[in-house]
């Protein structure tokens, strides 16, 4: 009887993230539990990143002995931007 009222007194004046700490460490569920919630959070980071942005410059058509635009008619500058749009079930560019 001794023993367990110094352990009451104990875990009475623990901290209580210490404790929780203890338990988790104890018990492979909660670790589980943990684990799953990190990689749940790390997903939701990604989630919410730009998937495959494209920035782009052409220089086209453009002979290589007069580099100037109006030296070619078809010569011409183009400039890009792109960013894929994910959607439930489908994407578009």
């Amino acid at each position: 009887m001794p023993l367990l009222l110094s352990m009451l007194a104990m875990v009475a004046h623990a901290d209580p993230s210490a404790l929780a700490d203890r338990a988790v460490a104890a018990n492979p569920a909660l670790q589980a539990l943990q684990h799953q919630a990190a990689a749940l959070s790390a997903r939701a980071e990604v989630a919410g990143a730009w998937s495959d942005p494209v920035v782009g410059v052409e220089y086209s058509n453009v002979p290589v002995l007069e580099p100037t635009l109006r030296a070619h008619p078809m010569g011409g500058l183009q400039f890009r931007v792109q960013q894929q749009l994910q959607t439930a079930g489908w994407s578009a560019a």
